[in-house]
């Protein structure tokens, strides 16, 4: 039988900082449908317009730093590579405000690999945290390369 102490004891506390999900970049899929229209011509030589329903898949990734940013910088490095065709290198500073999200348009690939450098700057203390994660991408939102065919 468990002793009553121990329910109010520190062991308590290190279990849930041992099972803090802090660590996990917090990311989603979404797609937009777009209908466009292009003009063709017909066999008259009348221009007709032509519908055309287009998804476009995204994935949006949360930055893991949640409080308003006052008097601090912070500076998120940001590189972000498919197994197909994706790359992107970059950084996003931010002085005053909320860390914005990043939404990115989705082609071929079928996994990302983020890497996340937080840089938090209060005067002269400099703290940096990563966040390193492969995500796969569902077949839904991914792309299927297309061969045109003349005929």
């Amino acid at each position: 039988m468990a002793n009553i102490e121990e329910a109010f004891n520190s062991k308590f506390e290190s279990v849930t900082k041992v099972n803090n999900h802090s660590d996990i970049i917090d990311y989603f899929f979404t797609q937009r449908k777009v209908t466009e229209y292009e003009e063709v011509f017909d066999k008259n030589m009348n221009r007709i317009k032509k519908k055309k329903e287009i998804t476009y898949n995204f994935i949006a990734i949360n930055i893991p730093h949640y409080s308003y940013v006052e008097s601090s910088e912070v500076t998120v490095g940001l590189k972000i590579w498919g197994d197909d065709s994706f790359k992107y290198v970059g950084s996003i500073t931010n002085i005053e405000g909320n860390v914005p999200s990043i939404l990115l348009k989705l082609d071929t690939d079928k996994q990302l690999f983020i890497n996340l450098k937080v840089c938090i700057k209060k005067s002269d203390d400099t703290s940096e945290k990563e966040y390193v994660t492969f995500i796969n991408i569902p077949k839904r939102y991914q792309i299927e390369p297309s061969i045109a065919v003349d005929l």
